[in-house]
């Protein structure tokens, strides 16, 4: 979650640099290519899945590679909100237009953080969750008892 806020300040660095702001373009991608890594990272979630964990890593992966597409559309939005004459006639120029767009995107990842921060489960399975999602209380920490099983136990047993 927290490499999520470091992108999304990236993406904000370079939504509000200027064209001759070299050095605030090289900290914002810098910042961006931090969440590169992530996915090796978040391939060892898929455990969590239980009996499922070949789908969620194949999933993770996926996500990983379609995210690719992103920076590509941000850029098609914001060539259809330019306009020729630069924002004379009510469109865009370049500068607004870029700012919007990576705002918005900047936006977007921290609200993938902040769901990201709510639905991870606090212990050691997404059971949890649902519990915790259906029943209105508080999930289970690692350790304490969950039906009768120690949920450690009960993560051994499903690997």
């Amino acid at each position: 979650i927290g490499v999520m806020l470091i992108v999304a300040v990236g993406i904000m660095l370079l939504g509000v640099a200027g064209p001759d702001d070299l050095v605030v373009f090289a900290i914002g991608y810098f910042l961006m290519g931090i969440g590169a890594g992530v996915q090796l990272a978040m391939q060892s979630v898929a455990p969590l899945f239980g009996r499922f964990q070949g789908t969620a890593s194949s999933a993770l992966s996926g996500a990983f590679t379609f995210s690719a597409a992103v920076p590509l559309v941000c850029a098609e939005i914001m060539r259809g909100l330019v306009t020729e004459d630069g924002g004379a006639d009510g469109g865009l120029s370049y500068r607004d237009a870029r700012l919007n767009v990576l705002l918005t995107y900047a936006g977007m990842v921290v609200v993938c953080a902040g769901s990201a921060l709510w639905l991870m489960p606090r212990g050691v399975m997404f059971d949890e969750i649902v519990t915790m999602l259906t029943s209105g209380g508080g999930g289970k920490g690692a350790g304490e008892s969950q039906g009768g099983k120690d949920v450690d136990v009960e993560a051994a047993e499903l690997a």
